[in-house]
């Protein structure tokens, strides 16, 4: 696995610039990215700063904003309008069937009918209905980490029909199989738009979808992948130490693309 490098150090300063000046989408995920992470999601509110520099950026070049959020609540926290979003971890993207939609939907309301009673027992967790997907969030629970993420994974080990399971920060994201995730979403969309590049910035194992994409691992990538945050097992190849810095990620996107 090739070791991150850090987005700002002086050997690496040139690489957004590279990026920028090519026909290029740049997407973001939103909880830990975007946003700061809270204890209930619904609470969730973007940084005024950071909400002005990504409207800025709207009006200088092409935006995504690829989320586990549906597109509904997506566009509820943004104060800004994005050209695209693409919600509930590709499902509503242009590389998701009306099939696959419709699939989902019904597994979901199954899995609901499943899991309501079960977490109900189990105090400070919380089941989130996205349509699309869930995600069961136990930032609260009174538990240790540890111990809350494996008795929820048990539980969502006995759910019909299985899911596909993407661990979060104090979340595990609940997805039906053969959704296309977040890196096929990002591929459709670039092919359907017409961009050659893409740069994409998020913070979690979700993200990882488009981080080990080919276009993203090879030699003359396509897609720029940055991880907020470092980690060793992340495919990324950059990476910034922290979410406050998508301020300057931000600004740098800004100043470049005045320059085209």
């Amino acid at each position: 696995m090739t070791v991150a490098r850090y987005l700002f150090s002086r050997s690496e300063k040139k690489i957004l610039e590279q990026f920028a000046k090519r026909r290029t989408l740049i997407a973001f995920d939103f909880d830990g990215t975007l946003s700061r992470i809270e204890k209930k999601p619904d609470q969730v509110t973007v940084d005024p700063a950071v909400a002005a520099l990504l409207k800025r950026l709207e009006e200088l070049t092409p935006v995504a904003v690829v989320s586990g959020r549906n597109r509904g609540n997506l566009a509820r926290v943004l104060s800004s309008r994005p050209d695209y979003l693409i919600g509930n971890h590709g499902l509503e993207s242009p590389g998701a069937s009306p099939a696959l939609v419709k699939r989902a939907a019904s597994t979901c309301r199954s899995w609901m009918r499943q899991l309501v009673p079960v977490v109900k027992g189990l105090p400070g967790v919380e089941l989130e209905d996205k349509r699309y997907s869930l995600s069961i969030h136990y930032r609260r629970s009174p538990k240790s980490r540890l111990r809350a993420k494996f008795e929820i994974l048990a539980v969502c080990e006995k759910l019909q029909p299985r899911p596909h399971l993407i661990l979060g920060k104090a979340v595990v994201n609940v997805i039906p199989q053969g959704s296309p995730g977040k890196g096929k979403a990002l591929l459709a969309l670039m092919r359907k738009e017409g961009f050659t590049h893409a740069i994409y910035i998020g913070d979690d194992d979700t993200d990882e979808d488009v981080f080990t994409l080919k276009e993203a691992r090879s030699a003359k990538p396509r897609i720029l992948g940055i991880r907020v945050g470092r980690r060793a097992e992340s495919s990324a190849r950059y990476f910034i130490l922290r979410q406050s810095q998508i301020n300057r990620v931000l600004s740098e996107l800004v100043r470049l693309s005045h320059q085209r």
